[in-house]
């Protein structure tokens, strides 16, 4: 899932039509494929209704590509793969 913010800065780059998608890609740090995907209209931002932290009880991701400290992985911050593992465990524990 990306943030409406990260839709919303691609179409800005787009529009100003200085850089490619590849640089553009680059960045924001999304891949060249989503870029195109903005371009073409087939990526489209979220209803605001499911960006909602209230819904999923988790702070959505937005911002920029960066490595998690905890798992590893290339994601914008906060990690919610994270997230919902300790959440997982914090469940795991209170059903026990």
């Amino acid at each position: 899932m990306i943030a409406n913010e990260t839709i919303d800065r691609i179409q800005k780059l787009l529009g100003k039509s200085a850089f490619s998608q590849r640089k553009i890609a680059r960045l924001v740090g999304v891949s060249r494929g989503t870029v195109s995907s903005v371009a073409d209209g087939r990526r489209k931002k979220l209803p605001q209704d499911y960006c909602d932290d209230e819904l999923t009880g988790f702070p959505l991701p937005h911002g920029e590509f960066t490595r998690c400290s905890q798992c590893g992985g290339m994601v914008q911050m906060p990690c919610l793969f994270c997230q919902i593992q300790e959440w997982l465990k914090s469940e795991e524990t209170m059903s026990k």
